[in-house]
């Protein structure tokens, strides 16, 4: 057996991922946006996706924001360097459901 780092993945998706991120209904936008928010949290910590690489990262969250959450994403023409966290995507997901004056950063 090499001796070094592992290069095996932590990651487990035994549990179910977040709901998708409902964003059909205009008024309880934010609702749903902090229900996700929440549910993400939990996801990436119980999961061990947390210490998984960033773009594995970005890679599961665009699979379970869905369809609608993507259409939006990609309505926004963003550049690369948007995409490439997924602090920068939450952030900015925030700012569409929430506002960007009462968008809380620190997620």
């Amino acid at each position: 057996m090499a001796t070094g780092a592992s290069s095996s993945r932590h990651f487990t998706a035994n549990m179910p991922p977040p709901s998708k991120l409902e964003l059909t209904d205009r008024v309880s936008i934010k609702s749903n946006w902090l229900r996700f928010q929440r549910q993400w949290s939990n996801y990436a910590i119980a999961s061990t996706l947390s210490i998984e690489p960033e773009q594995f990262q970005v890679a599961v969250l665009l699979t379970c924001i869905g369809d609608d959450a993507n259409d939006v994403l990609d309505g926004m023409r963003l550049q690369d360097t948007e995409r490439d966290s997924v602090l920068k995507l939450t952030t900015i997901l925030a700012e569409y459901c929430i506002g960007k004056a009462k968008c809380k950063r620190d997620f």
